[in-house]
């Protein structure tokens, strides 16, 4: 099989191959010589040994020579194969830096290889233990040396190949890298690897969550499912961006039935579809087609459905179009609102979530202002409940994203 292989991809296995197949060619050379009278001079073990190791060098190692230049490390010029030394512009693809030589690191060098868009020329690592050598043909450096792996390899960008580490320690890293003139991405997290939605060489731009500099904190689980797990969980504005990920949420806590309320058919069939084909669990899902501006449609189906919590991310949330539309923004983020508040309060629902948001706190937009009335009027009712001694109150959480 040495000769189905593909240059290109030739690798370590290949490799192997060849050395075992020329192996087994030669014992079999040495034990039929053994058979044969000595005065014929046929495969005498010198002769052998010189043959194996020529065969090795000429079918193994010209493969590794053609890889090299597929893989575009070497070219043919004028005075023969050369080596491209580092830097050099006539290079297809962008010379970068991959900082973590471990196992991300590794695996993203092996799959920038397969194209021409990056080309590594250096490792950087905290490692003391692989500073100075040599991984794949790549040389490791030390961080306190970045200066000198710029100069030498001539890398503008660093692609961070971390996906465990903590983000207090990814931000240290991005603070050392931000005086040099140097584009930084990274791997996507270890979760995202782990889940296959992603793969190491999908790269992707610095998230603004590593420049905290603190861990993100876990959400009580015991806390999200108290309200959804075995529960009729309705989600207004389900196709929305807000809505569309509280339903992929809510469908991992396993609730009863699942209600989706939206008012663009498209958006409605697009997180429906989305849904259904990765309930494993065989939850119950209610796609509902309406508004909250109208009330008969939005009572109807809260108590029809008998809904026990639901989640309001139903709102116009882009400021310079609500700033054009008033009326609309008003008559839909706040007489919506008070629309779905009111439903709830009548059909008995325990829990009733709004998603609000920071431009509610000190509003100078209509946005702002229209959000900051819905929490008002949560509230309002909230109170009126508790002074009338209202059995199927409903509870108000306010939670500013």
């Amino acid at each position: 099989g040495m000769y189905r292989a593909v240059l290109r991809y030739f690798g370590n296995e290949a490799l192997t191959a060849i050395i075992k197949a020329v192996s087994i060619a030669a014992l079999a050379l040495w034990t039929i010589g053994q058979f044969l009278p000595r005065e014929w001079g046929i495969a005498p073990l010198p002769l052998i040994t010189q043959i194996w190791i020529l065969n090795i060098c000429l079918i193994g190692g010209l493969r590794l020579v053609m890889r090299q230049y597929f893989m575009g490390d070497w070219y043919l010029g004028p005075r023969g194969l050369s080596h491209r030394p580092p830097g050099n512009s006539a290079v297809v693809g962008e010379p970068i830096a991959i900082y973590g030589a471990g196992v991300a690191g590794n695996q993203l060098l092996k799959a920038l290889r397969m194209g021409n868009k990056m080309r590594p020329v250096a490792f950087l690592d905290d490692d003391s233990g692989t500073v100075n050598q040599s991984i794949a043909g790549v040389r490791v450096y030390s961080p306190s040396n970045i200066e000198k792996m710029l100069e030498e390899t001539g890398a503008q960008q660093v692609l961070l190949a971390l996906p465990s580490v903590s983000r207090a320690r990814r931000r240290e890293i991005l603070e050392a890298l931000q005086p040099y003139a140097l584009r930084v991405q990274s791997v996507p997290a270890l979760a995202s690897l782990a889940s296959g939605r992603v793969k190491v060489s999908d790269v992707q731009e610095v998230d603004v969550a590593d420049l905290l500099g603190r861990d993100a904190v876990p959400a009580d689980q015991g806390l999200l499912s108290r309200c959804i797990e075995g529960k009729v969980v309705m989600v207004s504005g389900a196709g929305g961006s807000i809505g569309s990920e509280l339903c992929r949420q809510i469908m991992q806590l396993r609730p009863k039935t699942l209600v989706l309320y939206e008012h663009s058919e498209y958006a409605l069939y697009s997180i429906y579809e989305e849904l259904c084909e990765t309930n494993a669990q065989d939850i119950k899902v209610v796609p509902i087609l309406g508004s909250i501006r109208r009330y008969p449609r939005l009572s109807n189906a809260v108590g029809r459905w008998a809904v026990e919590t639901i989640y309001h991310a139903a709102a116009y949330k882009h400021v310079p179009l609500v700033e054009q539309n008033i009326s609309e923004g008003i008559l839909n983020n706040v007489v919506g609102t008070l629309n779905l508040a009111r439903a709830a309060i009548e059909n008995g629902v325990a829990n009733f979530v709004l998603i609000s948001t920071d431009k509610a706190v000190r509003p100078t937009n209509v946005m702002g202002a229209s959000k900051r009335l819905a929490e008002m009027i949560l509230q309002a009712l909230s109170r009126e409940n508790a002074i009338k001694g209202n059995g199927n109150e409903a509870a108000s959480y306010i939670n500013r994203t």
